[in-house]
């Protein structure tokens, strides 16, 4: 009987703080969760931040924290997308 030879995938590399990102959504944030960002910043190398339509108020909470860290890259969505839209923005930034 012949031998087949099967494909064998192609390893990834493991995720570490050099080489992954964080896909955050907000939506009416309340401010501690914004304090949250200076503890993921040890762990990943990008966070995108999608806002889903929150109010100027808040837009600027989220402006202050993505201007603190060059890490922080913030996109704004005029109104309520969904988290599946919001996710494949902030995906499509990675």
């Amino acid at each position: 009987m012949p031998h087949s030879s099967l494909a064998t995938p192609e390893r990834q590399p493991l995720p570490t703080p050099a080489n992954t990102a964080a896909v955050i959504v907000t939506y009416h944030p309340q401010p501690d969760a914004l304090a949250s960002m200076a503890v993921l910043q040890s762990q990943v190398a990008r966070i995108i931040i999608v806002d889903n339509g929150s109010p100027a108020t808040v837009i600027e909470r989220l402006n202050e924290t993505a201007r603190s860290s060059q890490q922080i890259e913030l996109m704004i969505n005029a109104e309520n997308m969904g988290i599946a839209q919001a996710l494949k923005i902030g995906r499509a930034h990675v």
